[in-house]
């Protein structure tokens, strides 16, 4: 295991999780981009949104949404959304989700809604380039769900699908056995320039 005094000083903010396995040096890039969200003055109902479609008449098109968002997310509704700036950041070294997800969303800001998430989407549709990642790694943030509980929710570009090229849309439970992969990107509306647990 590498020692934080031998990490590059580029490899910020340096996140240390003290558990007996694993221990994340440096799990997480600089800041690479950056979006603006901006307010809104209607309430966001997800079922409205989040539809599956691929067709030239899609606004945006969604190719699958897995049986966890469907279940956490779909009937939510979110008020009207105030604007926030959202920091992405890729991951650089695997991580286990459990350990990363609960020591990520204990700090302030950590949290983003599904409307931040349509409105990337949306600049988006067809999977151009972008601040989404759209060549094969997953974005993720942390959503509230419908009971309130803060999950993270998985926005992936599928190129081939029998459903045809769209967005994968997915949503997870905490599990142990989760691994975050190097080169997937996080948002979050938190900058925190020094990451230490």
């Amino acid at each position: 295991m590498e020692h934080p005094n031998n990490l590059k000083e580029s490899c910020v903010p340096q996140i240390i999780v003290n558990h007996r396995k694993p221990i994340v040096y440096c799990a997480l890039s600089e800041i690479l981009v950056t979006t603006t969200i901006p307010a809104t003055t209607k309430e966001f109902v997800a079922k409205k949104k989040f539809r599956v479609g691929v067709d030239k008449n899609a606004k945006v098109k969604i190719a699958r949404l897995c049986d966890s968002f469907r279940e956490l997310f779909l009937t939510k509704v979110e008020d009207p959304f105030p604007g926030s700036v959202l920091y992405g950041r890729d991951i650089i070294k695997d991580s286990y989700g459990l350990f990363m997800f609960n020591k990520l969303k204990v700090y302030k800001n950590t949290d983003t809604s599904l409307f931040e998430i349509f409105t990337m989407m949306k600049r988006q549709p067809n999977g151009e380039p972008g601040v989404l990642l759209n060549n094969g790694p997953a974005n993720f943030f942390f959503v509230y769900d419908i009971n309130g509980i803060q999950r993270p929710v998985f926005v992936r570009w599928l190129r081939r699908d029998w459903h045809g090229p769209g967005w994968f849309i997915g949503a997870k439970y905490y599990k142990l056995r989760d691994c975050l992969d190097p080169d997937m990107r996080t948002f979050s509306r938190n900058k925190f320039e020094t990451f230490q647990v």
